[in-house]
């Protein structure tokens, strides 16, 4: 990609994002992003389709960025998750918006399956049965992205390493109550 190209995009994305703290992405024109980056509208349609188009090249970045960052190996799962944790706060406004403003979907298991912390959550899939393991698994990505908005949505947050012991705490084990030698019960009505 050139760098006149490069330039555009950067432009438009910084423009989108100032927009995006005070006014709802349904709510941009195009014309009016366009005015905000200082580009003309057939420039911004020589690369993007609409303004969530251009959010899903946003939110692509995003993970791209924390792919490099996660493509050095980790000793263990809460330093791996402790690893994310750091990069979504080193970028928090752009974490609060993508986390925020629920643009995309299926944002939540981009960012399970993309940062690979659905491994991370497995510890006790050996004993849990087959038939449950699902039910769990939404069960833990839900509390974890949950916990992570609840984090990041702070002003004075706890160390990042804290939030990481305390996932890894929370997904080692199955919920009280739980028992997996009756799972079968579950599903009999």
């Amino acid at each position: 990609m050139n760098q006149r190209i490069k330039l555009t995009k950067s432009l438009l994305k910084n423009a989108l994002i100032e927009m995006l703290k005070t006014e709802s992405i349904h709510k941009i024109s195009i014309r009016a992003l366009c005015e905000k980056a200082g580009i003309n509208r057939s420039t911004f349609y020589k690369h993007y389709k609409d303004q969530y188009n251009l959010m899903l090249e946003i939110e692509n970045d995003y993970f791209e960025e924390i792919d490099k960052l996660l493509s050095r190996p980790s000793k263990s799962s809460t330093e791996y998750i402790t690893k994310i944790l750091e990069k979504l706060e080193d970028n928090i406004d752009m974490s609060r918006l993508l986390f925020n403003l629920v643009i995309d979907p299926e944002f939540k298991n981009k960012m399970f399956t993309k940062t690979k912390l659905r491994e991370t959550i497995k510890g006790y899939k050996a004993e849990a049965p087959a038939e449950i393991f699902e039910y769990l698994y939404a069960y833990h990505t839900s509390g974890i992205h949950e916990i992570i908005c609840c984090w990041i949505n702070k002003d004075e947050r706890e160390n990042p390493k804290a939030i990481a012991t305390l996932i890894i705490d929370l997904c080692s084990r199955p919920p009280q109550g739980v028992n997996f030698a009756n799972a079968g019960s579950y599903f009999k009505v």
